[in-house]
């Protein structure tokens, strides 16, 4: 009886073991993805080449060029992406850019990342 069981407990952790790798290999190959499919939502920006950060900055440079914010306050928000997260309650309380600023901001870059998860 000890074989039998011994071979199901292996059965089950070799079938767990491969059902883990498959997800790991989905994850890295959408992660991979070059977001090249067209999009659903027609305002979205399409996903930049360069990677998450270089659409951030497209993103910013786009706003600064229509006067929405400044080139000082793009700065601000493209080091805090560069460091990992961006924290808009941080930046509106410390007066970096508006409530207002930092919701047009925020909708431009949640579309960016929408791109990227299609």
């Amino acid at each position: 009886m000890l074989p039998r069981i011994l071979s199901r407990r292996t059965l089950a952790t070799a079938a767990i073991a491969v059902t883990a790798a498959a997800g790991s290999v989905a994850g890295v190959s959408l992660a991979q993805d070059s977001g090249d499919r067209p999009s659903d939502h027609a305002s979205a920006p399409p996903a930049a080449p360069g990677g998450i950060l270089v659409g951030v900055d497209r993103i910013l440079s786009d706003l600064v060029a229509t006067g929405t914010i400044t080139r000082q306050q793009a700065d601000a928000v493209q080091a805090q992406a560069n460091a990992g997260s961006i924290d808009p309650k941080q930046l509106v309380q410390q007066g970096v850019v508006t409530d207002a600023q930092m919701r047009v901001i925020a909708d431009q870059i949640d579309q960016l990342k929408r791109s990227y998860s299609r």
